[in-house]
Formats: structure tokens, C-alpha cells, sequence
């Protein structure tokens, strides 16, 4: 990469981040505005309050001391790869950004990233690309937009739902590979929690209108919980929500459904808490099932891991938890389905061929 040292790249991102930390609450200059403009003509999802939180988490995970602790957790000679390769990365793009911290591990592994956007989350990253390279001109030489057919790559991450990660797994089977599928987030309440936690919760299952894997979609909550105090913090985004024609439908659908089918539930704000053990809800759900004792919890957790991507909790007896209101602020230590990428881009030699990929 024209000599550049892997502290340089580290610096380069640390500054990117001091930048989106100041574009995530400020105002913002008229290039930020023209992105974000796109990303919401893109994706009627994307609103301007949930890119900017994500540039705050991307602020976040770029900080020099969440990048530090990440450098110092690789082994030694990660960034200096034997040869040089191309990875593909084919994206999601159900929040904004969502595929940045993929493109990071890539750039900062030393080989190069070879990006199929979804259509509905180019914008935003493509402009972040940019911003990078004006920090450091040599990213340029680092990264590409990949061609249909995909071709010329070593190895590949994808991300996407159940059905399609079960069929991408078995099109890229010949690769080197991570291939994820679709996870979301699981909260554990002891009915002791204070309310800036009950305010972080309700951040954690609202956040992005509950697209993202990291938003909390089910909730393990003791016999008798009083779901009051939760249902009040909730009610702050009730407006706002229920003003957006696409969630707006989704409410009323699952709503409509619920009431057919005589299915308790319990209206929380813009969502609906639904009794279930299924840990993967539709948008403005969330599932709730009831635990009398520390292992019910960690059964419950461990039987579905596979489908779990972050606990939340308060309680100091949860395993790995996340604290309320952290869920969407992930470092790059805390690897998407616990996948260390690091090691996986270390691991890569030269294997490149043609695949045909259809675009989206």
C-alpha cells in the first residue's frame, strides 16, 4: 500500500472518527448533507436522526482507544500480509453504514477490498471511502467497487438473511469465506433497573426502527414483571414512529394480526410486546417470555445462540452482557456472530477464480 504502516492506517481511521464524531451531533457541511440526502432517497428507512447515530457509533468504534485495544488484541505481523489479496465483501444494507466496520478489518488487514454495495446503502459508504482517502490518498489503490460477475478474489464475506446465507454459503463453498445470516439481540431484566437503563433499553430496541442486529428484539424478563416503567420510556418514540409510513404499516399489520388470532400482547410506545420464545421478531415487535431463576436465563441463552448477536443487561450475573443503551456501539473487537475477522483476513493465500453474481 505505497509503504503505508499499519499505525498509519490506524491513524488515518482515528481521524475519520474525530470527524463523524463532530457530523453525528453538529451541523454539518453542505458534502455531509448531499450524502445523506441520497442515502435517504435510497432507503426510505434511512432518516437523518438514525444516520447520524450511526456515524455515532462509527465515531465510537473508531475512537483511538477502542482502535488501540483492537490493534493490541491482533498478533503480531496482522496488517502485513505475505500476499496481498482481494476480498470480496458482498454487504447488507439494513441500517446506515452497516458494512463499514467489514471495509475496515480489510483495509487495516492489508489487502484489498473489493465492495458489492446494496443498493439501498451505497451512498453512505461510498462517501466515507472518499473522506478516507482524502485523509490518505494511498487508500484509493486499497479499494474498488466489485463487477458482475464477481471475479479475482481470494476470499469473501458476505452478510444477509437466513435463506440467502444458506445459499451463498453453498455458492461461495470453494473460498475462504465468512458468511452470516440474520441475528438479532436478546435483553435479561431483573425489574431492578433504574431508569437511564430502562432509557438505554428503549434506545437498544428502537434504534434504526429495529433493522439492525444488535437491536434488542426479545426480552427475558422474571415472573410478574410490570412492564409500566418500560412502556413509558418507549412512549417518547411513539410519535415519531408511528409518523413513518412504512413502520406505520408494519405496526398495523402485525397489530391486525395479533387481535385476529386472540394473541395477548401489550402495546409499549410504537411497539408491541408479544409473549413468545422466538428471539427474531418482525418490525414493531418485540417478544417477551418470563424466567424464575438464573437457569432459565442461561438455557434460554445458550440454546439460541445461533440466533443471538449481543446481550444486553444490568444484571452483573449475565454472561458477556452489554449495558443498556450500548448495543448499537460495538468496537472492533466485538466481531459480528463472534467471527474474529482479523484472524480469518490473516489466514487468506492467493485463490482467485470467476463467480457470476447477480446484482441485487
Amino acid at each position: 500500500m505505497g509503504g503505508l504502516g499499519f499505525e498509519e492506517r490506524l491513524n488515518s481511521f482515528k481521524t475519520l472518527g474525530k470527524i463523524l464524531e463532530t457530523w453525528a451531533v453538529g451541523p454539518i457541511p453542505n458534502k455531509v448533507q448531499v450524502a445523506f440526502d441520497q442515502a435517504m432517497a435510497d432507503n426510505p428507512w434511512f432518516t437523518e436522526r438514525w444516520i447520524r447515530f450511526s456515524f455515532k457509533g462509527l465515531a465510537w468504534f473508531l475512537s483511538e482507544e477502542a482502535l488501540n485495544r483492537w490493534a493490541a488484541s491482533n498478533p503480531s505481523g496482522f496488517g502485513v500480509p505475505k500476499k496481498v489479496g482481494n476480498v470480496a465483501l458482498v454487504l447488507a444494507g439494513n441500517i446506515p453504514a452497516v458494512g463499514f466496520a467489514d471495509i475496515f478489518y480489510v483495509l487495516m488487514s492489508g489487502h484489498r477490498a473489493l465492495i458489492k454495495y446494496a443498493s439501498r446503502d451505497k451512498a453512505l459508504l461510498s462517501f466515507l471511502l472518499q473522506e478516507l482517502s482524502q485523509l490518505e490518498p494511498s487508500w484509493k489503490e486499497q479499494f474498488s467497487e466489485a463487477t458482475t460477475p464477481l471475479k479475482d478474489f481470494d476470499g469473501v464475506i458476505v452478510t444477509g438473511n437466513a435463506d440467502t446465507a444458506r445459499t451463498l454459503d453453498h455458492y461461495f463453498r470453494a473460498y475462504p469465506r465468512i458468511v452470516r445470516g440474520h441475528r438479532q439481540s436478546v435483553a435479561v431484566l431483573t425489574g431492578l433497573e433504574n431508569h437511564k437503563e430502562l432509557e438505554g433499553l428503549a434506545l437498544d430496541m428502537v434504534a434504526h426502527f429495529g433493522l439492525g442486529c444488535r437491536n434488542v428484539t426479545m426480552l427475558l424478563v422474571p415472573k410478574d414483571y410490570d412492564f409500566g416503567h418500560l412502556a413509558e420510556t418507549l412512549e417518547a418514540y411513539k410519535d415519531e414512529f408511528l409518523q413513518h409510513h412504512r413502520f406505520k404499516n408494519n405496526y398495523d399489520y402485525q397489530k391486525t394480526l395479533l387481535l385476529l388470532n386472540r394473541i395477548p400482547h401489550y402495546a409499549a410506545g410504537p411497539l408491541l410486546l408479544v409473549p413468545s420464545e422466538n428471539t427474531l421478531a418482525p418490525v414493531s415487535v418485540v417478544h417477551y417470555t418470563t424466567y424464575e431463576n438464573h437457569t432459565k436465563v442461561f438455557s434460554f441463552l445458550e440454546s439460541h445462540t445461533s440466533n443471538i448477536q449481543a446481550v444486553v443487561s444490568a444484571a452483573p450475573w449475565v454472561p458477556g452482557a452489554v449495558s443498556p443503551g450500548k448495543a448499537q456501539f460495538p468496537e472492533p473487537g466485538d466481531y459480528a456472530d463472534g467471527v474474529n475477522v482479523a484472524e480469518f483476513l490473516a489466514s487468506l493465500q492467493g485463490h482467485q477464480n470467476i463467480l457470476h453474481l447477480r446484482s441485487e
